[in-house]
């Protein structure tokens, strides 16, 4: 039996759990359905371009819903009853209905001007169902940024110079509000950019240049929280009120922000970190298994997912009392704050 008792003494396990040949290029954790989707590359053996649905306690597939190419990113509406899902190689757009994991929707998305578009990242408007931004990169190497409402994409659109800057547009993007839309050009410049939405589409704002860089681990997600702060894997924290850098992590990886809590995780190159979300101090790390290459970060019920190059690992921290965090598993070592902090390990008996 496990049994969760507190100690001062700075020491626990770590739960580690694996799917292997689980290459996914984006996830998501849905609090209502209880339920991680996750986009499947095609090399993941019989998931291979699909999107799962995984259940946190056995930490199998639940739920497959399959393509005929390669699924690139997803975003949920609010209420986790749709899920829009890009197809760059069909150059379409899917729409899930959540309840019965099926397509209920293929939006074609055209071209860009002459050239041939193919959608990447996408993000749904804070309160809607059929509304979302969309990246779309083109054979003319230009990229551009639209907005869909009710599968028809708005006439305002915004597109790069591909002769004075052929990236300058973000690869991902997230809404902010209904009329504020930022972004990160994780693979040119390290640009943050900023657009304003409005009933006939996207309209450019202004640019913050270097915001991540080429040294920076690679940027597979953007996250931002619910005070408009944008957290860079390379640790750079941005407010995109300001324009300004308000605060540096001292690690690089993928974030997840968990609001309830008021904290970040961050898992870097050999451990995972917990920081508080408002002073963006350390409050607790442990080391953790491999230094391979982490992609992206989401929570999963009491504990996070984690996409490595060619797996899917899950950690298990039984969170608690305070600010403090755990891990389950083989013997690691975590470090907290001092002083009367307890930090919560288990013990097996």
């Amino acid at each position: 039996a496990h049994v969760t008792t507190p100690r001062h003494t700075p020491t626990a396990q770590l739960l580690e759990t694996t799917l292997p040949d689980m290459i996914v290029l984006d996830m998501l954790w849905d609090p209502v359905h209880k339920q991680l989707y996750a986009l499947a590359f095609a090399g993941s053996g019989t998931n291979g371009n699909s999107l799962v649905g995984i259940d946190p306690e056995t930490k199998g597939v639940v739920r497959k819903l399959q393509f005929d190419s390669t699924p690139n990113h997803v975003d949920a509406s609010d209420d986790f009853s749709t899920l829009v899902i890009s197809l760059g190689d069909r150059r379409k757009i899917a729409i899930v209905d959540v309840a019965t994991f099926t397509v209920t929707d293929e939006i074609e998305v055209g071209n860009v001007g002459d050239a041939a578009a193919y959608p990447g990242d996408v993000d749904f408007l804070p309160g809607s169902k059929d509304t979302f931004a969309v990246t779309l990169d083109t054979a003319a190497y230009e990229r551009a940024l639209a907005i869909y409402k009710a599968v028809v994409r708005l006439p305002s659109v915004v597109v790069s110079n591909p002769i004075q800057n052929p990236t300058a547009l973000p690869d991902l993007v997230r809404f902010l509000s209904p009329t504020k839309l930022v972004g990160i050009d994780a693979l040119g410049f390290g640009g943050l950019f900023e657009f304003n939405v409005s009933a006939s589409g996207v309209t450019y704002v202004d640019t913050t240049a270097d915001v991540i860089s080429f040294s920076d681990p690679i940027q597979n997600d953007l996250a931002v929280d619910s005070g408009g702060q944008v957290w860079a894997n390379s640790g750079r924290v941005f407010s995109a009120t300001t324009n300004a850098t308000v605060g540096t992590l001292p690690t690089k990886g993928p974030i997840a922000i968990d609001e309830s809590r008021g904290q970040v995780f961050q898992a870097g190159e050999d451990a995972f970190y917990a920081y508080d979300k408002q002073t963006r101090a350390q409050i607790g790390s442990i080391n953790f298994g491999e230094s391979a290459r982490k992609r992206q970060m989401s929570l999963f019920g009491n504990g996070f997912a984690i996409a490595r190059d060619f797996d899917l690992v899950f950690l298990t921290p039984p969170r608690c009392a305070g600010k403090e965090f755990t891990i389950l598993g083989t013997s690691t070592t975590i470090t907290g704050t001092a002083g009367n902090d307890v930090i919560y390990g288990t013990d097996s008996n």
